[in-house]
């Protein structure tokens, strides 16, 4: 389930527009090539009837940490 806001969203299957504090999630539709598409709670079961799939979400890569990439200073450098 997404922990995004719902509320303006409308939900790509019964096109109603969902509420605030609603649950949804990402579906996406492999045989038009449509990706994300938010589906309400009542219509997950609908969504994956039709061959809809849960989006995976990629967790964001990590940046490497800064300190292992700057040079160390000698001690007796200033």
């Amino acid at each position: 389930m997404s922990r995004q806001r719902a509320e303006g969203r409308t939900c790509d299957l019964c096109r109603r527009r969902m509420l605030a504090g609603e649950s949804f999630q990402f579906f996406d539709d492999p045989a038009r090539r449509r990706h994300r598409r938010p589906i309400c709670a009542l219509c997950r079961r609908p969504a994956l009837e039709r061959g809809w799939t849960p989006t995976v979400e990629l967790p964001s890569p990590e940046l490497p940490d800064l300190q292992i990439l700057r040079p160390k200073r000698s001690a007796s450098a200033h």
